[in-house]
This record gives C-alpha cells, sequence and structure tokens, in this order.
C-alpha cells in the first residue's frame, strides 16, 4: 500500500481535527502527532446538547444563542 506525503497528511487532518472531542480521528503516527501539536486543544470540552456532542470553547457563541432563545421562551 503508497503512503501518502507527510503535507497532504497533515492538511486531511486539519479539515479532520478542529476540537479535542474530534480525538477519535487519530488513526497513525502522523495524525497522532498533529493531534499533539494544536496547543488548542487541551482547553476544548465537549459538552452534550439536544443529543449532540458540542465543544463548549468552539462553539460557545451557538451555546450563548441556544440559552438565550430558549430562556426568552418561557418570559
Amino acid at each position: 500500500m503508497n503512503e501518502l506525503p507527510e503535507e497532504i497528511e497533515q492538511e486531511i487532518c486539519s479539515y479532520l481535527m478542529t476540537c479535542n472531542s474530534h480525538h477519535k480521528y487519530i488513526y497513525n503516527k502522523t495524525s497522532l502527532q498533529y493531534y499533539k501539536k494544536q496547543a488548542s486543544y487541551r482547553f476544548c470540552a465537549p459538552i452534550r446538547m439536544y443529543n449532540k456532542d458540542i465543544c463548549q470553547f468552539c462553539d460557545a457563541k451557538t451555546i450563548r444563542y441556544i440559552k438565550m432563545a430558549t430562556y426568552s421562551s418561557f418570559s
């Protein structure tokens, strides 16, 4: 089986792994190195909202909007 060049693998990983909750996309040594290299991952915290896993910090604006919409409907 032929291997992809490292630059192409890094580019693929940049599209796959955008948050700490995407650690399931680690599939080989190169992807693990890419995952460890990203410093912003350590601050991510996945939460469950409406039966969907989203990141507390990456999707902060979305969470704030949903909470405001939910609270305004009870007024």
